[in-house]
């Protein structure tokens, strides 16, 4: 998400594009892993109750990411002043991709409880 703020004038469309790509798979792979996370000790009952939560709660921190977003520009807007649109846009990206990756260090506070993991056995393979 701070690498948006790098983007000029001059920035190649290919670049964009793939800049863009990267993104949505690095989305894509943090709701699959979100998901994961979350139903993964439900049963078969629960599963459809906590996969509605669990979308309820994706758009509720994609609205509130949303408006911290516009509050970061604003607030970016009144210091820098509009003539530096550039660099309010900027500044805005960089906040928000240092948030996305405050964001993680949640993730990393959770507990490994793979069994076979612990333990140095492997896995056995599905025939």
């Amino acid at each position: 998400m701070a690498a948006f703020g790098l983007l000029g004038r001059a920035t190649p469309v290919w670049l964009m594009v793939v800049l863009l790509a990267v993104l949505g798979i690095v989305n894509s792979l943090q709701f699959t892993a979100m998901n994961t996370l979350t139903l993964k000790d439900l049963d078969g009952s629960a599963a459809s109750s906590g996969n509605s939560m669990l979308s309820m709660i994706q758009m509720l921190a994609m609205s509130l990411a949303v408006a911290a977003a516009a509050g970061l520009l604003a607030a970016f807007t009144d210091t820098f002043g509009r003539e530096t649109a550039p660099q309010v846009f900027q500044a805005t990206f960089l906040c928000v991709g240092l948030m996305t990756t405050a964001s993680a260090w949640i993730f990393w506070q959770l507990p490994d409880d793979d069994p076979d993991r612990r333990t140095g056995t492997d896995v056995p393979e599905m025939s």
